[in-house]
């Protein structure tokens, strides 16, 4: 995902030393938010658990690099019993979004 990032950067205009702070900026980030949940993964799960708790549908939104990490989620979500669809971020605007209300959780990958 890191090497995607980079060249899309660099597709994008960015130019190679940009876009490798930027990558390295974004990966550093991802890795500290994946050492906080697993710092105590019994309290991230309770947590989970909690906001996902007797909502009727789960959406999983993600744009990008996220999309494919929000299908997924919902496809877990799914095996563990729980209604949730993933959407696109920008599709999920037109037409999903006027379905939502307090029976809806939503979870965004960004």
């Amino acid at each position: 995902m890191a090497q995607l990032s980079g060249i899309a950067r660099l597709v994008a205009g960015d130019g190679v030393d940009t876009a490798i702070d930027r990558t390295r900026t974004a990966a550093e980030g991802a890795a500290q938010a994946v050492e906080r949940l697993l710092d105590d993964p019994e309290a991230s799960a309770a947590e989970l658990a909690e906001f996902l708790g007797g909502k009727g549908v789960t959406v999983v939104l993600g744009r990008g690099p996220a999309r494919a990490a929000a299908e997924m989620g919902a496809l877990t979500l799914k095996e563990c019993g729980v209604m949730a669809e993933s959407f696109e971020s920008g599709a999920f605007r037109h037409g999903p979004m006027e379905l939502a209300g307090p029976q809806m959780a939503a979870v965004v990958l960004a």
